[in-house]
């Protein structure tokens, strides 16, 4: 891992459009591994691109780290070759005055609460016990269901009323989005949640729903895992848990 100041010229700008002339911090990190092909080089930083097994993560990584040196104006280059190793130089522009940390005039806000009956459905183990944790420490009540058909199972053996259905959207079996629009779905609320696309982890058909099960559109979905505390309060909303009319996120 190595940082410089560097100057960034015409040159360099004629050979990578959407870098920017003038000062930069290069922050450089190479390594002596197997490399890459140019095909995979050309695509290193497309979301779920990987040469990893489905169990060893998502190829989300580099996507990610591209899309934070883009927020902040800055240009990300790879060099690679089978063979002879990987470099990632990551360019932002550089500044001589000094810079103040933005102030939060209200301070923290504090986490909303609630007591609702909230039914998460996730088909993820280690999310499901999270969201369930979480959501029980803010005071709701949370009943849990690795997939549709469980969820639908727990709602009828269920005898209280269910105020939110928090459901991911891609889930083996019956997905969220039947869940969602099932006419036994276990409660007229629904946020519907959106986690990582990856091979192991495939979009059923809806031929292979269950027949209550009605299809219409999908709005779109936020992602997760998310940090549940700064989500309580689209679950705590008006618009969600205190609507006058169902709704459907």
């Amino acid at each position: 891992i190595e940082t410089r100041n560097v100057e960034l010229d015409a040159a360099f700008v004629a050979a990578h459009p959407a870098a920017t002339r003038g000062p930069h911090v290069l922050l450089e990190a190479r390594d002596t591994g197997i490399g890459m092909d140019e095909e995979m080089r050309q695509r290193v930083f497309e979301p779920f691109v990987t040469t990893k097994a489905p169990e060893q993560g998502f190829g989300l990584g580099l996507s990610t780290v591209f899309g934070i040196v883009k927020q902040h104006g800055g240009y990300i280059t790879v060099e690679s070759a089978p063979g002879r190793g990987t470099a990632f130089r990551v360019y932002l522009a550089r500044t001589e005055s000094s810079l103040e940390a933005p102030r939060d005039a209200d301070g923290p806000r504090p986490v909303p609460r609630g007591d609702q009956t909230i039914l998460v459905v996730e088909d993820a183990d280690a999310v499901r016990r999270l969201v369930h944790e979480v959501l029980r420490r803010l005071g709701y009540r949370v009943l849990v269901a690795r997939d549709g058909a469980e969820a639908l199972a727990l709602s009828q053996s269920h005898t209280d009323a269910i105020d939110l259905l928090l459901t991911d959207v891609i889930m083996p079996g019956m997905d969220g989005r039947d869940l969602a629009s099932c006419r036994a779905t276990p409660s007229r609320r629904c946020l519907r949640t959106s986690c990582s696309r990856s091979p192991s982890r495939p979009t059923t058909s809806r031929a292979r729903s269950p027949p209550c099960c009605e299809a219409r559109g999908t709005a779109a979905a936020p992602p997760w895992p998310v940090d549940i505390e700064r989500r309580s309060p689209i679950i705590g909303s008006h618009e969600i848990l205190h609507a006058e009319s169902p709704v459907d996120s």
